[in-house]
């Protein structure tokens, strides 16, 4: 509850606040020309603005202050006034309008179905139940290869023994406790674990782009499924590129940055400021050099 003294600018800013709200320009009712009008160049920057700020900025942002990064604060900072001006863009371009049920006044609420119910959903067009029917197959893949994962891909070789030469982390000949085969088996596995959630988000992309309104759009702009559908796996590949990405950045930045460096053969050298505990150099003793000649009585 704001104090006596700073209640007449608290009333102040909200009539403020109220008159700019009321003053802004709602479309109830839209004219066959505004609905149809060119989206121009200032509604163009707007949408791409809202999609790096929301959907690269922001994200890294979170990473950066989990691991407690010192760019975190100017990342959010420079993300909030994006955003500000993204809002401000949004109510100053021309050309098209829309209607308030366009922006989405409530969240949809996604219902989440069986892969095989939305294979066999029969749909009003054909590039509806050509979509439906590529989300439900991806779906089901998803589904089926998590399991072959679960129950036939190795999480990781045990090595044969535990002694210092097995470490990733001395200078020593290391004796493998598989053969090279296995390591061709692991390499494996490590891309095939990358099948099931490229699965899961080609099948989010699908399912949010099957919508009646979007197919609706592309069917009458006589664009066929199979180039529809493409254009969602690309998307899915770039955002799943984008997450591998924030994982990869939550892993090595702030508290999680390693304070050593290393080289291509992940041997650790030693810094000033962290030195390593797997390698020093091995101080070198004196000798007797044994020079040829004669033999000294004693």
């Amino acid at each position: 509850m704001p104090k006596l003294s700073t209640l007449p600018t608290f009333l102040s800013a909200l009539v403020l606040t109220a008159v700019v709200v009321s003053a802004h320009e709602h479309h109830d009712e839209l004219s066959e020309e505004e609905a149809t009008a060119p989206v121009d160049t200032i509604l163009w920057i707007h949408m791409g603005l809202q999609a790096l700020v929301w959907g690269i900025l922001f994200p890294v942002g979170m990473v950066l202050g989990i691991t407690r990064s010192r760019w975190h604060v100017p990342l959010q900072s420079a993300g909030f006034a994006l955003t500000i001006a993204g809002i401000v863009l949004g109510h100053s371009h021309k050309g098209r309008q829309f209607l308030p049920s366009a922006h989405g006044v409530f969240a949809n609420v996604l219902i989440i179905l069986t892969g095989w119910a939305m294979s066999q959903h029969a749909q009003a067009l054909e590039i509806s139940t050509k979509v439906h029917t590529t989300f439900g197959c991806t779906l089901m893949l998803a589904g089926f290869s998590r399991i072959v994962e679960i129950c036939f891909v190795p999480s990781k070789y045990s090595d044969a023994s535990n002694r210092d030469d097995q470490s990733d982390n001395t200078l020593a000949e290391s004796t493998p406790g598989y053969s090279s085969s296995d390591d061709g088996k692991m390499a494996a596995a490590r891309a095939f674990r990358h099948l099931p959630p490229i699965l899961l988000v080609a099948s989010g992309i699908l399912l949010m782009s099957a919508t009646d309104e979007a197919l609706d759009y592309v069917h009458v702009n006589g664009m066929d499924h199979v180039t529809y559908l493409l254009i969602m796996f690309s998307l899915a590949f770039a955002l799943y590129t984008l997450i591998l990405t924030l994982i990869r950045l939550f892993s090595t930045t702030g508290r999680n940055a390693q304070s050593f460096s290393t080289t291509g053969n992940n041997i650790e050298l030693a810094s000033p400021r962290s030195p390593s505990k797997w390698y020093a150099p091995v101080p070198r003793d004196d000798t007797t050099t044994h020079v040829l000649g004669p033999d000294e009585d004693d």
